[in-house]
């Protein structure tokens, strides 16, 4: 965790790695966030409860519903979930392998995003001689060949690392979705006075002086030489574009939910197995609320 610091207004605290745990900092160890400068900061008001978003960042099986573009993608369906003390948790969601109940309708052809990702890891998709089911692999592989030429050290990393998103989660409401490239930074802070508002933060961490890959959306006039560093971004409340096609679809969906929390047939939620990162943030959370002063 070198590179970051961490504050806490309050008098009552332990010691930070005693509080995100050896175990769950292991998960973070390979990535260099000292070397990582901030590229981009955007910042938004949702008109949503900051715990009902949360939800949504932390469990994805509502890909197939939400992000259609996605399913030939990210295999969510097999998706790893763990838990660690004090209410941190992470996943690890296999990349380009679709969920396997939607692997047989899918057409068997390479697409525009595997060509995409072929190329920005120095694969020629003309010349590529394979089909979807080769194309992870040969990412992996062609990463590995080509990272000393493009400035990275791949060494510290497993294969699955190169290409799934590993998302750790530190409690409360941060999220680190890594990759050896740079790492997605979120946050779902609380409103100071109405419960349904947040303030969502999303900010991208890089290695300085790469090319960078195009997934990272990196704001075109970004300084890539880590020089300066990217000012945050407040951004309209209606500015959806500006979020980037995936999370526009997510922040566009939390005001309806929060709406309908309200109606008369709401009597609360009912959490399944597949939703245990969302039932161990709850569980912690009431934990700290039920706390005597």
């Amino acid at each position: 965790m070198e590179g970051m610091d961490f504050y806490l207004y309050g008098s009552r605290c332990c010691p930070l790695l005693e509080y995100l745990g050896a175990e769950f900092v292991a998960r973070l160890d390979a990535y260099p966030f000292e070397q990582m400068k901030r590229m981009s900061d955007k910042r938004q008001e949702w008109d949503a409860n900051w715990k009902l978003a949360l939800e949504a960042f932390i469990e994805g099986y509502h890909l197939q519903g939400l992000h259609p573009q996605l399913i030939p993608l990210a295999d969510t369906y097999r998706t790893q979930r763990d838990v660690f003390p004090n209410g941190h948790s992470a996943s690890i969601s296999r990349f380009l392998i679709p969920s396997e109940q939607y692997a047989h309708r899918l057409n068997a052809k390479i697409t525009d995003e595997h060509n995409l990702f072929m190329r920005e890891a120095g694969i020629d998709p003309v010349t590529f001689q394979g089909g979807p089911a080769d194309v992870r692999e040969a990412i992996i592989k062609s990463k590995r060949a080509n990272a000393k030429t493009a400035g990275y050290d791949f060494s510290m990393f497993d294969d699955e690392q190169l290409i799934d998103d590993w998302t750790v989660k530190l409690f409360p409401s941060c999220t680190f979705n890594t990759h050896p490239e740079g790492v997605l930074v979120q946050r779902w802070l609380p409103h100071p006075t109405d419960p349904e508002k947040l303030t969502y933060i999303s900010q991208i961490w890089a290695l300085p002086g790469r090319e960078l890959p195009s997934y990272m959306g990196i704001p075109s006039d970004a300084d890539r030489s880590g020089k300066s560093i990217r000012k945050p971004v407040y951004l309209d409340k209606n500015d959806l574009e500006s979020l980037g096609p995936v999370i526009s679809q997510d922040a566009s969906t939390m005001p309806k939910i929060q709406k309908r929390l309200r109606s008369d047939g709401f009597k609360g939620s009912i959490y399944s197995e597949q939703e245990i990162l969302i039932r161990q943030f709850y569980a912690e959370y009431e934990r700290y609320v039920s706390l005597e002063d």
